[in-house]
């Protein structure tokens, strides 16, 4: 995978959920508003996507109780390309918020890249292979079923995802407790982001989506998949597309360490403040 700045010679736009509330992280403030190296966690993402000539609009979903915290920040640290849409209860929910935020500034054939904002280290590379497969269509023959020789032609509307290799085995658990599968973890992969779409593609899916789909769902490629018909295009990405999700501690000299790693090095977490300690230093303090 091996794509530039200059390849992408279309505009693209971008929605960043960030309204969780970091339940899973365990601490009092939600994860994305987290310090790092003396600013919020989620202004590096936006800073990642920010600096990208040909991202035009950031969507940011942010709760009610934070808005005003976040657009005091966006402003002074001249973020002049988000705005702020209003999360939701649920990740869909929130996401479609973030789409509909775009609607007067995206034509229906743009492409709309989404991206969770707490994964800060947003390789330009991959962002820039998705987006470029998110912005091919393809034209596909399908015969008739009667019996003529009728051939219709039809536009794929293509959406793209990157992936990652599976770690562990994933299993099937019934009602009880008890073990009913194990799947091939060579036939799956890990799900990752960013995700992009054409406009038209990703508002369609969640305009017919179901309240289901709002409950209880959490994948956007699928969404395109099952309402648009999508042809999903996967791309490899690499190790750095994690997430921070848990806080994963151990007592070492007053420090809770966070045992994440990137490509800067090590995230540590001191009374809620991240701060980092470059790869080379990992050894004086693990």
């Amino acid at each position: 995978m091996s794509q530039s700045n200059d390849a992408v010679d279309f505009p693209v736009f971008v929605v960043l959920p960030s309204s969780g509330t970091g339940e899973r992280f365990g601490a009092p403030l939600p994860k994305q508003y987290q310090i790092i190296n003396g600013m919020p966690l989620f202004l590096h993402t936006v800073s990642a996507f920010h600096r990208l000539p040909y991202v035009k609009v950031i969507a940011m979903t942010v709760s009610k109780d934070r808005r005003e915290y976040v657009q005091s920040l966006l402003e002074t640290h001249n973020f002049h390309k988000v705005r702020i849409a209003e999360g939701g209860v649920t990740r869909h929910r929130s996401i479609y918020n973030g789409v509909k935020a775009l609607k007067g500034v995206c034509a229906p054939s743009d492409v709309v890249l989404i991206h969770d904002v707490v994964r800060i280290f947003a390789d330009n590379e991959v962002v820039s292979a998705v987006a470029m497969a998110a912005n091919e269509t393809g034209i596909s023959e399908k015969f008739a079923s009667n019996k003529t020789d009728t051939v219709m032609l039809y536009i794929i509307l293509k959406a793209a995802g990157v992936t990652r290799p599976l770690t562990s085995t994933v299993i099937g658990v019934d009602a009880d407790g008890y073990l009913t599968e194990s799947l091939d973890r060579s036939k799956f992969k890990a799900s990752e982001m960013p995700q992009g779409f054409m406009y038209s593609t990703i508002s369609g899916a969640y305009d017919k989506a179901t309240e289901y789909d709002f409950d209880y769902g959490t994948e956007c490629l699928h969404l395109a998949q099952k309402y648009i018909g999508s042809r999903v295009k996967v791309v490899e990405g690499p190790s750095s597309l994690w997430k921070v999700k848990y806080r994963i501690t151990r007592n070492f000299r007053n420090y809770q360490i966070l045992r994440f790693y990137g490509k800067i090095g090590c995230l540590y977490f001191h009374e809620y403040n991240f701060f980092v300690i470059p790869k080379l230093q990992r050894k004086m303090f693990i």
